[in-house]
């Protein structure tokens, strides 16, 4: 039986590496499943002490390892390096080339925490964030005060860590601030004025803190996090379900790349979020203008070459934000895109056979001759390699399974009925994304 292996260290509370090795297959209902093999100290973090490591757990469990017909890790240099990274390794000791997919839910909190650093005001927002849940978290005192307040709010969220290393679990962190904003002002308020509660440096950090959240740079900033971040939270959510496959997760980070784009190209969405964020400042006390006037420099006109109005220089409280939002987003594409484009390379056999919509062009022969020639090469019995056999099994499996799209309302019919072709844009207007085929 063929299988994929995934591995990552993390260390225990004892501040040891612990090696955690976990395999997927397919049983025999045809159902996938992950089973965690074994989880013991790392004892060398190199590629090939990582990858030896992976082999003799495999070996201990009763798994061939030579069975290995993919590979995924995150993108740390000893796990994912060109040629020294445990993936490089591992199909060394074992003897044929295992696919490599380094694992997108990694990759995508990566480019998320680039993103953010590519706009100054958006990485400040980040860190004041941080500074916040520290300062009401290190004292029960402070956190007690800022509990009351936020328990007569409905709907209010409690304050939560912006996780190191998972970046789109900070959706929370951002909702919980944008929700419970006022209790939080108010509690700083307190903790500033109570002279004999708290220290004098306790009561100037409240004050500092109080004066970096009302700004409307962190206004703006967190509500068009609190937009971006969740669509994020909901793809990373998506592509850790167990039962997802490679074809699936790609589709499901295009759609969302679609998604964003649209955002991205789109001036009125954008002014949108910097409306909204200005009637909320106006709710709080903050003069939006006049603050984008105290922190941002003014441009001068240039000099001109006629009197026309149109080669004077703009510049406007909506055009700066664009501007830095767009940085966010343009980082994000990219590097999400070009992360895209290499994983469908590295399986575009399978990608072209299996991808949505089913074509029955896509089952050449000389695409079932590349996606068998991904498996390991002990894995292909007799029957594989009659590649005529498998492309007549899977031209069959296309019609069947096109049929029984389509007499269950899942697929347009033929003649592109209403009934049909209704619920297939309705699922794309519901979920972002083409419905899945299986």
């Amino acid at each position: 039986m063929i299988y994929s292996v995934s591995a990552d260290t993390t260390p225990d509370i004892s501040h040891q590496d612990r090696l955690a090795v976990c395999v997927r297959y397919v049983n025999s209902q045809g159902k996938a499943v992950e089973r965690l093999l074994e989880m013991e100290k790392g004892t060398d973090k190199t590629g090939l002490g990582t990858a030896s490591q992976i082999i003799n757990i495999l070996e201990s469990n009763l798994l061939n390892p030579g069975l290995i017909s993919f590979q995924s890790y995150d993108f740390a240099s000893n796990m994912s390096g060109k040629y020294n990274g445990a993936h490089v390794k591992l199909s060394e000791l074992v003897g044929h080339k295992i696919t490599f997919i380094p694992c997108q839910a990694h990759r995508l909190n990566t480019f998320l925490e680039h993103s953010c650093d590519a706009s100054s005001i958006i990485g400040n927002t980040i860190d004041t964030l941080e500074s916040l849940y520290v300062f009401f978290s290190s004292s029960n005192k402070r956190y007690g005060l800022l509990h009351e307040k936020i328990s007569k709010i409905e709907n209010a969220l409690q304050l939560r860590n912006l996780s190191k290393t998972r970046w789109t679990a900070r959706a929370e962190s951002v909702k919980a601030v944008w929700n419970s904003l006022e209790a939080v002002i108010e509690s700083l308020d307190e903790i500033h004025s109570l002279n004999k509660c708290f220290d004098k440096a306790t009561r100037s950090k409240a004050l500092g803190i109080r004066k970096q959240i009302l700004s409307f740079d962190f206004i703006v900033s967190l509500s068009f996090l609190k937009n971006i971040m969740y669509k994020l939270k909901f793809l990373t959510e998506t592509l850790e379900a167990k039962d997802l496959c490679i074809i699936d997760a790609i589709t499901v980070i295009d759609s969302t790349m679609k998604m964003l784009t649209d955002i991205n190209s789109d001036d009125h969405t954008m002014n949108n979020f910097i409306d909204s964020a200005k009637e909320f400042a106006n709710l709080l006390g903050t003069d939006p203008e006049a603050d984008f006037k105290n922190h941002h420099r003014k441009r001068l006109a240039p000099k001109r070459y006629d009197s026309n109005a149109t080669t004077q220089a703009e510049f406007t409280m909506h055009l700066f934000y664009r501007k830095e939002f767009k940085m966010v987003l343009d980082t994000l594409l990219k590097l999400t895109n070009d992360n895209l484009r290499s994983c469908v390379s590295s399986i575009q056999p399978l990608f072209t056979l299996f991808s949505q919509p089913f074509n029955k062009s896509n089952i050449s022969l000389d695409n079932v001759k590349k996606s068998i020639s991904l498996f390991p090469p002990s894995s292909i019995g007799a029957s594989l390699l009659d590649f005529d056999l498998v492309q007549t099994e899977l031209e069959i499996l296309f019609k069947s399974t096109v049929k029984y799209l389509q007499d269950y309302g899942l697929l347009p019919c033929a003649k592109q009925c209403h009934k049909c072709g209704s619920e297939v844009k309705q699922y794309q207007r519901n979920y972002g994304r083409p419905r899945p085929f299986w």
